[in-house]
């Protein structure tokens, strides 16, 4: 559950509060996990006054809590492992097949393995000690180990693992699903996506829906049982239908613009599915013998016209509620708190480990001589801290980044997780005094020296039409001022991102400086990049502004902020503002604008933000690297001093201008 977190490359200056991290992932699919946990989670604290047994059962039950329970059984499982399923695609990135596979056995298997070993153990003894005052460790050690029978069914992961299932199937979808995520990657995988976009929305959702449904056609009725093949198969179409939604959003888009009509289906149905009961029953539908009530449709149906509508009522019901709590997620749920980032990467130890604590507070809490609610609020609010303690606590520990496979970064807790700059950052500069390195004091600064130097020197060649054609310095610097000017009249404004989604061509230089030159930070993204994962970055930033190649981009991401298009006014089309235009206004600006532009430009520092770039860590995960004109700075001094250079020589672009080396190349002349 990582994400897609700003980290400096040189030093780390605080981000700016409002604009300082981004998410790889999108950023509702965060706020979904850690809700759908938090509601796992009571509703653990809520299972000793439920209808159903369970390991610690309170002697008076109920109703309303059960009806809420059972509501929320429906659709949120099945939304969880969804999610699961986009995030996989999402993790995937540029990694290979095995490679993904391999870190998610790490990081399933390790704690799933712990858990199974150390927590059911505990669990079971605390139950036991509970209720009969005392109980020697070692006597259900030996019980619990004793007892284990390998057997051909899932069950058997709740069976042993007790909550831990859950790890156990997102461990085995992640095997399941390697074949289909490796697909999507192919070209035949993107034809088939495309195929899948064109369709009507509602044949499109037809398909998403008939597979799922067969398959509890087929196992529903011969394996009923919580946690058993039905469950597994339906979970598993969940957690497929999340990678194929994630992994091209047209078809996410197409479920999201339905979702409020999804959520009156999903209800509709659930009251169609209550009457039906009642009508069967009333009107003897139900055979004796047969399913006969509600508890019995869910655990034992029977091969017969009730149990196979309530089957396909059921089943439809929970899809539509799903779609509709997605719908919920990506229209409301896209700002990103402070916390959020790390809440995420603790949705997993906090699974592993709240239900042993909810399982001790409530055996003692049972006892007391209290009533439903009190005893269910006790429950959740001790839980509830003692959870979130442990959780912070492991995250912190070896033992913990052990077990979880989480970096020391990843486990720092919301109260901790500022980075504090030091004093002076930009103190020391590579075998260079301090007041040397200063001359410069912005990389605009490195450009107006290169203009004032070489004002009718080549500063950029390209090829168009097959000839070679270029742009002086002075030229360069004419085009990035008036461009420049025009994003100061579209609104940008110091600390604010700039997106740049495009290949290298003259244009993405001039936008860089331009947006540079007004303090902005500018976050180019990888063109090359799919469309899921171009879309999941540039919303995580939240942009003033961005800048795109040509009109297909334009049209797939220009909702996320007002877009600039970097193709010339003849390739543009249905009104797009252009760079061309941009710069039109930019030049028309009265001489007081200018010169005001011109002593913003001098109040930039070693100190600002300049730039968001893609890296990728350690560990192969995506990360946003935050520089400061200072960082970029010290670069370009370092390889001043060892790059054998003359004045004329020419340097050959092969990176994308998405490189930082590749832009800073621009300026090393």
């Amino acid at each position: 559950m990582e994400s897609f977190r700003a980290r400096s490359a040189a030093t780390q200056p605080p981000a700016p509060p409002a604009r300082g991290t981004a998410s790889e992932r999108l950023v509702w699919i965060d706020w979904l996990k850690v809700l759908s946990v938090v509601a796992v989670f009571v509703y653990h604290a809520a299972e000793p006054f439920l209808v159903i047994n369970w390991l610690v059962s309170n002697d008076e039950r109920s109703i309303t809590l059960s009806a809420v329970a059972g509501f929320a059984y429906l659709f949120g499982l099945p939304l969880m492992f969804l999610l699961a399923g986009a995030t996989a695609w999402l993790s995937l990135g540029r990694r290979s097949l095995g490679g993904y596979g391999m870190i998610r056995a790490q990081r399933l298997l390790v704690p799933l393995v712990v858990g199974i070993l150390v927590l059911t153990p505990l669990q079971w003894w605390l139950v036991a000690a509970i209720a009969r005052g005392g109980e020697d460790p070692l006597n259900t050690i030996g019980w619990f180990f004793g007892g284990i029978r390998l057997e051909a069914t899932p069950r058997w992961f709740g069976d042993y693992g007790l909550h831990l299932w859950f790890i156990a199937f997102l461990l085995a979808y992640a095997i399941l699903s390697l074949p289909l995520l490796g697909a999507l990657r192919r070209p035949a995988g993107a034809r088939l996506l495309d195929r899948l976009a064109g369709l009507p929305t509602p044949i499109l959702l037809f398909l998403l829906f008939v597979p799922i449904l067969a398959s509890q056609w087929l196992l529903r009725i011969p394996a009923p049982a919580y946690r058993d093949w039905a469950d597994f198969v339906l979970w598993l179409g969940f957690f497929l239908v999340g990678v194929i939604l994630i992994a091209d959003p047209r078809l996410l888009d197409r479920v999201v613009g339905n979702g409020l009509r999804l959520v009156g289906v999903g209800l509709a149905l659930l009251a169609i599915a209550l009457v039906m009961v009642g009508v069967f029953l009333a009107t003897g539908v139900i055979p004796a013998g047969g399913a006969s009530t509600l508890t019995q449709l869910e655990q034992g149906p029977a091969f017969d016209a009730a149990s196979l509508s309530y089957i396909t009522v059921r089943t439809a019901a929970g899809t539509a509620l799903v779609g509709g709590a997605l719908w919920l997620g990506v229209r409301f749920l896209h700002r990103q708190p402070s916390w959020l980032p790390w809440a995420s990467r603790a949705v997993l130890p906090f699974y592993v480990l709240h239900h042993p604590i909810t399982l001790a507070v409530a055996a003692v809490v049972v006892q007391w001589p209290l009533g439903v609610w009190p005893k269910f609020a006790v429950i959740l609010g001790v839980s509830a801290v003692a959870s979130f303690a442990a959780t912070v606590l492991f995250m912190r520990s070896r033992l913990g980044r052990a077990v979880f496979g989480s970096s020391p970064e990843g486990s720092r807790s919301p109260a901790t997780a500022p980075v504090v700059a030091p004093a002076d950052p930009f103190a020391i500069h590579a075998g260079e005094p301090v007041a040397a390195a200063d001359a410069l004091r912005s990389v605009v600064d490195v450009l107006q020296a290169s203009v004032a130097r070489h004002a009718g020197s080549q500063a950029l060649q390209w090829k168009e039409g097959g000839r070679w054609t270029g742009m002086t310095f002075a030229e360069l610097w004419a085009r990035v001022r008036a461009a420049s000017l025009g994003l100061q009249q579209r609104g940008v404004r110091a600390g604010d991102h700039v997106v740049i989604i495009s290949r290298s061509r003259p244009e993405w230089v001039i936008a860089d400086f331009a947006a540079l030159a007004l303090g902005a930070v500018v976050c180019p993204i990888y063109p090359a990049e799919s469309d899921a994962r171009i879309e999941g970055i540039a919303r995580g930033l939240r942009p003033r502004l961005m800048f795109v190649e040509d009109e297909r981009q334009l049209s797939r991401f220009g909702d996320i902020a007002p877009t600039i298009l970097l193709a010339g006014p003849d390739d543009a089309s249905r009104g797009a503002v252009t760079l061309a235009d941009l710069e039109g206004r930019g030049a028309s600006c009265e001489p007081a604008a200018v010169r005001a532009w011109e002593s913003g430009i001098d109040g930039l520092d070693r100190s600002t933000l300049a730039t968001i770039v893609q890296t990728i860590d350690e560990e192969g995960v995506a990360r946003g690297a935050v520089l400061t004109h200072g960082n970029v700075l010290h670069n370009l001094v370092a390889a001043r001093d060892r790059l054998p250079l003359r004045r004329g020589d020419v340097m050959l672009s092969t990176l994308p201008l998405s490189h930082i080396l590749e832009r800073s190349s621009v300026l090393i002349g």
